[in-house]
C-alpha cells in the first residue's frame, strides 16, 4: 500500500472538535490549491470543525506508461471512468 504524504490540517480554535471535513484532492493535484481555496468556507463554518486536507502519494500510473502522478489508485485510462470499465471495477489495494 501506498503511504500518504503529509496533510494540510486545520485544528479547530477550540481544544475539542465538534466536527471534521476531511478533503481529497483530485488525480494528479495536490491539497495546497484547495486548502487556499476553502479558506473562505473555513471562515463561515464554526470555529469547531477541524479540516483535514489529505496528500495523496505519487503512485505509477499505467494511462501515461507509469509516470508516477499524485492519485488514491492506478488509473488505466485516460477516459471517463463509467460502471463496467476497468477503472471503476479495479479494487484499488
Amino acid at each position: 500500500p501506498a503511504k500518504l504524504g503529509k496533510p494540510i490540517v486545520f485544528a479547530p480554535s477550540t481544544a475539542r472538535a465538534d466536527a471534521a471535513v476531511i478533503w481529497l484532492h483530485g488525480f494528479g493535484d495536490k491539497p495546497d490549491g484547495w486548502a487556499q481555496l476553502l479558506r473562505p468556507l473555513r471562515r463561515a463554518m464554526p470555529q469547531t470543525v477541524k479540516w483535514v486536507h489529505l496528500r495523496a502519494s505519487a503512485l505509477a500510473q499505467p494511462c501515461y506508461k507509469g509516470v508516477k502522478l499524485p492519485g488514491w489508485g492506478p488509473f488505466f485510462s485516460t477516459e471517463c471512468i463509467h460502471v463496467g470499465g476497468k477503472d471503476y471495477e479495479d479494487a484499488d489495494e
